[in-house]
């Protein structure tokens, strides 16, 4: 069954998460020697992150995916994704791997194609993720996904909603200039690890979560 903690503020809970999220790495390097991890890419991370960079975790034997990149935007646009976990983790630990989607490709469903192909290639061991003030899981939207079947990585297109959240965590000046698409892995992919850890700080989340 899912277990639950309640931290008394963002950074509480964010600590524990990243302990919880150490303590799976751990797990699946003793089982099979690498750790396959998915990562979310958001403001509500923030804390789990600065946490993770500080524990006894080798990153030598991880292999890191991010779950979703938007489409249009260049790969070091700092707003994007994977620029944005660079910048908070992945540059400033000796990361084994990097499985980054390519958000500018010649061929948007080739990239999808390619991307989940590389999922698909061995077990997931551990995610890390979020969920958003909609509720939307990666960038899934809510009551737009399956729990089972379908590709793992879908081009989706983001509900004002979720768009509208990427400016009031001021990761973008203006909605207008908030991608109104995105490459997400879907619900099924992330159902595909053997361990979940979900970060959700924030009394404006509390409905999505409930």
């Amino acid at each position: 069954a899912p277990q639950v903690h309640v931290g008394a503020d963002a950074v509480e809970a964010g600590v524990a998460a990243a302990h919880e999220i150490a303590a799976a790495c751990s797990r699946a390097a003793a089982q099979h020697g690498r750790v396959r991890m998915l990562f979310a890419s958001a403001p509500s991370q923030q804390h789990m992150l600065d946490e993770l960079r500080t524990l006894d975790i080798d990153w030598s034997v991880i292999e890191a995916f991010h779950v979703d990149e938007y489409v249009g935007l260049d790969a070091t646009d700092p707003r994007g994704f994977g620029a944005w976990l660079r910048e908070r983790l992945f540059d400033r630990v000796p990361i084994g791997a990097l499985r980054f989607i390519n958000p500018r490709p010649v061929d948007v469903a080739a990239e999808a194609e390619r991307y989940g192909a590389l999922l698909a290639s061995a077990p997931i061991d551990v995610a890390c993720i979020g969920i958003g003030v909609n509720g939307h899981i990666a960038f899934n939207e809510p009551y737009e996904w399956e729990i089972e079947g379908g590709p793992l990585v879908a081009r989706v297109r983001l509900h004002d909603a979720s768009r509208q959240q990427q400016v009031d965590d001021k990761c973008f000046d203006a909605l207008d200039e908030v991608p109104h698409e995105a490459l997400t892995l879907t619900v099924p992919a992330i159902l595909r690890a053997g361990e979940i850890i979900v970060t959700v700080p924030g009394p404006e989340k509390a409905d999505a979560v409930a």
